[in-house]
């Protein structure tokens, strides 16, 4: 897992962007640059920022996942499981592997 301060940045956005503060495009940047922030001063490494975003969540959902169209019946799963890291920020984890 991540450090806290990552942890709380990542879930900042995320209300952000439910709450319409940033567009899904800007949500996607930052994400990729707390990946990129991670990986230094390796570059190109073989890891992956990935969110389980309840306990009892099974998928890993990476910022790939998210960067699907906004209008993919998938996206309204993302937005929900989000919804639940914002509520219950306790249970939200994020991985680097």
């Amino acid at each position: 897992m991540v450090t806290n301060e990552i942890r709380n940045k990542t879930i900042n956005l995320f209300r952000k962007y439910i709450n319409d503060d940033i567009t899904k495009s800007n949500l996607i940047t930052e994400l990729y640059n707390i990946e990129i922030e991670l990986e230094y001063p390796k570059t190109f490494s073989e890891k992956d920022l990935w969110f389980k975003f309840t306990k009892d969540d099974t998928i890993a959902t990476t910022i790939t996942n998210l960067s699907i169209n906004e209008h993919d019946i998938n996206m309204n799963f993302y937005k929900e499981q989000i919804k639940q890291a914002i509520s219950n920020p306790e249970e939200f984890t994020i991985h680097f592997s």
